[in-house]
């Protein structure tokens, strides 16, 4: 199932990608609206991270529910935006894992991971082609995320799922303000 979603993701990037080229001279409108979409984002995985709320996605498993059209149209989604916005599907796979189809937060990362291959590889050639990636800087930044990962990826059972919540919202709400306050000509670092 989620490989049925990477593929229609796949695809999405790539129209995404040439929404872009349409779309480049609005890029800071767009940055404020996904900026309050991450802010609804961000609170509401923090309120849940302390323990205010729950979530149907708190329950334990390993399965994503849902159709595979159902994933495919949401991996369409997710590519859209990858390719739009240039930031890693993971933003708003992981949240809409969570929030729309209730899967487990550990599952939702782990699945996050290993569809975002072929979506980064797909975004990555089209943005490389059209001229905005700096290869060196990119072989750098995925050196330093392969081995993130692997430390991520050994340190995640560790946690709660709630803490994981908090800590994804608290970045969330990071990511939020720092594209809301950029759209204001605000820089926060």
């Amino acid at each position: 199932m989620q490989l049925y979603g990477s593929g229609l993701g796949t695809l999405g990037v790539l129209v995404g990608s040439w929404l872009f080229t349409i779309l480049v001279e609005y890029v800071s409108i767009l940055n404020l609206i996904l900026g309050i979409v991450f802010l609804w984002t961000s609170c509401r995985m923090i309120v849940e991270g302390i323990g205010i709320a729950k979530s149907k996605a708190d329950k334990q498993g390993k399965n994503i529910p849902g159709s595979r059209m159902e994933m495919g149209i949401f991996g369409s989604i997710i590519g859209v935006l990858t390719g739009i916005v240039g930031l890693g599907g993971g933003y708003a796979l992981v949240p809409g894992l969570i929030y729309l189809f209730n899967v487990p937060v550990y599952v939702t990362m782990g699945t996050s991971l290993a569809s975002m291959i072929p979506l980064a590889v797909a975004g990555g050639v089209v943005k490389a082609a059209q001229g905005y990636v700096v290869l060196s800087a990119g072989f750098l930044l995925a050196a330093g995320a392969i081995v993130g990962a692997q430390l991520g990826a050994a340190l995640i059972k560790k946690f709660k799922p709630n803490t994981l919540k908090l800590i994804f919202g608290a970045y969330f709400l990071y990511v939020a303000l720092k594209f809301i306050t950029g759209y204001f000509g605000i820089m926060i670092w």
